[in-house]
């Protein structure tokens, strides 16, 4: 009887033993499944903010090249009524050259964002429509006397501003701070300034 009695006792402990293992193994499975669905949510959570950001840096890209574009028109308009048709034709070619590969930018900037290529195309072209409506204002605006030279002003400060704000800025966090980045940045400078002065040079 005692042995019997002892037999059982020990089978009683050791599926208890097996009930407490497997009652631990599950818990371990859960803590696992939670932290992991904990890992998930926090990872979607993650690429939804990023997903925003990006779509507001996409539409604040738009906004700044619309500006652009609209100085750009009233450069035209500015050229045509100052220098006449040969001035405003040169202007004309001198923008394309310089909005061709900002635009081809500005589209992969979009996509990037999140745009897709049919609605990146599409504000984007939006956006080259702004350059329309600055040419607009300075053809019926600059027709009063005195205008012109108001008109060229502001068209010259914007473009300055877009160099300081943008091309200097660009330059100062590329990260490359070296001698020979910093003189190839003023020789290139220096360029655009002597190709800017030739063109007004030969008007």
């Amino acid at each position: 009887m005692t042995s019997n009695g002892d037999e059982r006792d020990e089978e009683v402990r050791r599926i208890g033993g097996d009930e407490r293992k497997t009652s631990a193994s599950d818990a371990a499975d859960k803590a696992d499944s939670g932290a992991e669905h904990t890992s998930d949510g926090e990872l979607e959570k993650t690429k939804q903010v990023e997903k925003s950001s990006s779509l507001v840096f996409g539409y604040l890209n738009l906004f700044s090249d619309g500006v652009h574009n609209f100085t750009d028109g009233m450069a035209l308009g500015s050229a045509f009524l100052i220098y006449g048709s040969v001035g405003g034709w040169s202007r004309t070619m001198f923008l394309l050259a310089h909005e061709l590969p900002q635009e081809i930018g500005d589209f992969g900037i979009l996509v990037r964002s999140g745009f897709t290529e049919s609605k990146a195309l599409f504000f984007n072209f939006l956006s080259a429509l702004v350059a329309l409506a600055g040419t607009a204002l300075v053809l019926v605006w600059g027709n009063e006397p005195g205008q012109s030279s108001l008109i060229e002003g502001f068209t010259a400060g914007g473009f300055i501003y877009i160099a300081v704000a943008g091309v200097l800025a660009e330059m100062n966090n590329s990260g490359q701070s070296t001698l020979r980045n910093t003189v190839c940045h003023l020789i290139s400078l220096m360029l655009g300034m002597g190709v800017a002065l030739g063109i007004s040079l030969l008007e």
